[in-house]
């Protein structure tokens, strides 16, 4: 298991500011995210609000 800190200068632009623990790729699917090699590709489809 590894820590990515999102948010910071990358090969991958991210908006994100915050660490979350990257378990594998049973965790990515169900952030919606893509896995390509080293590379994280994460789109977030949580809103706020009601």
């Amino acid at each position: 298991m590894r820590m990515l800190r999102v948010g910071q200068p990358s090969t991958t632009t991210y908006s994100y500011s915050f660490t979350f623990t990257y378990g594998g790729p049973s965790f990515a699917d169900n952030l919606g995210a893509t896995v390509s090699g080293t590379n994280l590709a994460i789109t977030f489809k949580y809103v706020t609000g009601p």
